[in-house]
């Protein structure tokens, strides 16, 4: 019992970082490989006994997609052309996915969000799309299920998996810092480099104009 008191700092941060992690990737923030390390601890704490830690991790995860998934679709459908134009500018994703997202949409209807997000690279565009399209609260909050429910249960059987095979790994809450916050500060330095990599073609496009005659 001391050892987990001594733990419970660590605990919380490590459930406030899977919802906030994924939230912020919903959005269109990047956390390399973040939200996976979570889920497939959460699966290792499952099967080592930790059941509420592990299911706390999932579900916080779960929550935080759905809370940032829906903070950009309601900003798409309610927040005006202005809005939408600063996030499709700040998000990470290529200009091509958003109209790959809104054929996505348009042919498969009802199974649209489900789809959308099944392809790499249209997770945020498809939320985008699904506001600007007005796509109705309930069947976009619907279509997120399926496939965050498959992706949560596929990465922490890994963890189980690894857990099982491996009973003598014992990695404590503790020992789990220091790798994320490794993977923190390479989702860090990734989006920097994406948003200074998205401003440089307009200053040099600015530099060519001011240079002709």
């Amino acid at each position: 019992m001391p050892a987990n008191i001594e733990q419970a700092p660590v605990i919380i941060a490590i459930l406030v970082l899977a919802f906030c992690a994924q939230a912020l990737k919903e959005t269109g923030i990047p956390s390399p490989g973040l939200s996976q390390s979570l889920l497939i601890y959460a699966g290792y704490q499952i099967a080592r006994g930790g059941i509420f830690f592990g299911i706390g991790i999932i579900l916080l995860t779960f929550a935080g997609s759905l809370c940032g998934a829906y903070l950009i679709y309601s900003l798409a459908r309610f927040g005006g052309p202005k809005l939408l134009a600063k996030i499709k500018r700040y998000s990470m994703f290529s200009p091509d996915s958003m109209e790959k997202a809104g054929n996505t949409i348009k042919r498969f209807s009802s199974l649209s969000v489900t789809v959308g997000r099944s392809i790499p690279g249209l997770m945020v565009p498809t939320s985008i799309v699904a506001g600007t399209l007005k796509m109705p609260a309930g069947k976009f909050l619907l279509g997120l299920v399926f496939p965050l429910t498959i992706w949560m249960v596929v990465l922490a059987s890994v963890g189980g998996g690894i857990r099982n095979f491996s009973p003598q790994i014992n990695l404590s809450p503790n020992q789990l810092l220091l790798p994320l916050g490794v993977l923190i500060a390479v989702g860090v330095l990734v989006g920097i480099l994406s948003v200074r990599r998205r401003r440089t073609p307009k200053s040099e496009e600015v530099g060519e104009t001011e240079v002709l005659p």
